[in-house]
């Protein structure tokens, strides 16, 4: 499933667990978990940008190489943090 802005979903009410997406994933993101018998992959904080907040990952990396948000602001935000590392 995709949602608005793009981010691929699983929806593990349908996923049964038979590891085709995994299989066909062209970037090697899926995972299975054995636990569960169901397909993962990271939602990029999925509720976390639905409340306009920054996936973890971008909050936890320690150089700031990770960006969310709009791709419209992002060339601005990304020149503000250069900026800030060379002074």
């Amino acid at each position: 499933m995709r949602d608005e802005p793009g981010i691929v979903l699983v929806d593990n009410d349908i996923c049964i667990g038979c590891k085709e997406c995994i299989e066909a994933c062209p970037f090697g993101a899926m995972q299975f978990n054995e636990d569960t018998e169901l397909a993962v992959k990271c939602d990029l904080c999925y509720e976390k940008i639905q409340n306009n907040e920054a996936p973890a990952c971008a909050l936890a990396c320690p150089t700031r190489c990770i960006f969310s948000g709009d791709m419209k602001t992002l060339p601005k935000e990304i020149e503000e943090r250069v900026t800030q590392e060379r002074n």
